[in-house]
């Protein structure tokens, strides 16, 4: 039978027991959660026109924040190895990131896809990064694509005279000329923001509902007939 001072020491117990956990909850609250990290390793595939060069650099860009620029990275070797660290806040779990290429060389910018195949898709994963200390880790090989932009430095390899070959007479061609008359503006609202790049992101992935037709064939800024991330591209330039 518990005696008064008893009953004094177990109310004051349960006083301190439930001001330590107020308190540890209240700290829990006020931390912010800590960044998540996804690591990419693999390979960058050459293509026909582009040869894979020591120092060319890997862009990745968060496609689901307006493809917004998170991180770059230099190949390791002529064979295409790249690594690329990708930090995000946990509330940006599984949002899509996309790639660019880009020459040292040349400083053109080409598309990195997802296979060898003339048809194929811009390269993209899901950003599903694992907590301090422990990062997810994903092996992903990408290839190099079509030419986005074409750069400034004049190339004097065996890549340069293949890069002017696709610029002369493939996408490269078409884009370089489309890009002098580009609009965009793809909504016509009189500003170059978001919501332009929310407009071209769902054209590319076929979700078009909703969309009016002019909102469709703007979409495709550079007027090439297909929507890309070269499109993107020239809105992110703006």
């Amino acid at each position: 039978m518990l005696t008064y001072h008893g009953y004094i020491k177990h109310f004051l117990g349960a006083i301190l027991c439930a001001s330590l956990l107020v308190s540890a909850i209240a700290v829990r609250a006020a931390t912010p959660a800590l960044p998540q990290t996804m690591i990419l390793n693999g390979l960058v595939h050459s293509s026909k026109a582009v040869a894979t060069r020591k120092n060319d650099t890997v862009i990745a860009y968060n496609s689901s924040l307006g493809n917004s620029e998170i991180t770059r990275s230099k190949l390791e070797d002529n064979q295409g190895t790249y690594s690329l660290t990708i930090t995000l806040g946990i509330e940006n779990r599984e949002n899509n990131i996309i790639f660019t290429y880009t020459q040292a060389s040349t400083g053109n910018v080409y598309e990195l896809v997802d296979s060898s195949a003339d048809n194929a898709n811009g390269a993209s994963v899901p950003f599903i990064g694992g907590g301090f200390p422990f990062p997810n880790v994903v092996t992903f090989d990408m290839y190099i694509g079509r030419l986005i932009s074409s750069g400034s430095a004049q190339d004097t390899g065996t890549s340069s005279s293949s890069s002017a070959t696709s610029g002369s007479t493939g996408a490269g061609s078409t884009a370089g000329t489309a890009d002098q008359t580009a609009n965009p503006d793809v909504n016509r609202d009189g500003k170059v923001d978001t919501d332009d790049v929310f407009i071209v992101n769902r054209v590319r992935f076929g979700f078009k509902h909703n969309l009016s037709e002019s909102a469709i064939k703007n979409a495709d800024v550079n007027g090439d007939g297909s929507v890309t991330m070269a499109d993107l591209i020239l809105i992110m330039r703006h």
